[in-house]
C-alpha cells in the first residue's frame, strides 16, 4: 500500500514538473504594467516632459495674468474717487467682465492641456504594441494583459521590464539617428 502510495506521488510530482517546464516554454498568458512603463521609461519621460512644458508655459501665462489683472484692479480702484458713481459702475463691470472671460479662456487652456496628456498617453500606448507583440511572439504567448487587471501572476509572466528595455533602445536609437542628421 505505502509503495502504491508513494508512486502515485511520484506520478503526480512528474506531471507537475512536466506541468511546470512546459509553462516555462511557452507561458500562454502576459501580463505588463503598461503605466509603470511610461513612469520609468525614457520615452515616457519624453512624452510627460512635452506635456510639462506646456503645463509650465500655462502656469506662467496665469501667473502674467493674474499681476496684470491685479494691476488694473488697483488703478480702478484709485481712479474710483475721480469718477461718478455709474462711470466706476460701468468700469467695474467692465472689468467683471474681462476677469470672467480671462477665467473662461485659461480654464480652456487647462482642458487643452489635459487633452494633450490624454493623447501622450495614448500615443505611447500605440507606439509600445509593437514591442509588446514581438515580446508575446517569442514567448509563444496568446495573450498580454495590462498587469493592474491580474490579481495574482508569477513573477515570470510580467514582460514589463523587457518591453521598457527595448522602447528605450529603439526610442535611443531614433534620438541618435536625428542628431546624426
Amino acid at each position: 500500500m505505502v509503495g502504491r502510495f508513494a508512486k502515485q506521488i511520484l506520478l503526480v510530482a512528474a506531471f507537475s514538473f512536466l506541468a511546470a517546464a512546459t509553462f516555462a516554454q511557452a507561458t500562454l498568458v502576459l501580463v505588463i504594467d503598461t503605466e509603470r512603463a511610461y513612469q520609468t521609461s525614457i520615452f515616457g519621460a519624453s512624452l510627460r516632459a512635452e506635456v510639462e512644458q506646456i503645463r509650465e508655459s500655462l502656469r506662467q501665462e496665469n501667473e502674467r495674468l493674474l499681476a496684470e489683472l491685479q494691476a488694473e484692479e488697483n488703478d480702478l480702484t484709485l481712479k474710483k474717487s475721480e469718477m461718478t458713481p455709474q462711470e466706476f459702475q460701468s468700469a467695474a463691470r467692465a472689468f467683471d467682465e474681462k476677469v470672467g472671460q480671462t477665467r473662461r479662456d485659461q480654464d480652456e487652456k487647462e482642458r487643452q492641456v489635459e487633452q494633450a496628456n490624454a493623447a501622450a498617453r495614448r500615443q505611447f500606448g500605440i507606439s509600445i504594441e509593437p514591442f509588446v507583440a514581438q515580446i508575446m511572439q517569442e514567448r509563444g504567448a496568446l495573450v498580454v494583459l495590462e498587469a493592474a487587471s491580474v490579481r495574482f501572476r508569477a513573477p515570470e509572466t510580467d514582460i514589463t521590464q523587457d518591453a521598457i528595455n527595448r522602447i528605450d533602445a529603439a526610442f535611443e536609437s531614433s534620438q541618435n539617428k536625428g542628431e546624426d542628421q
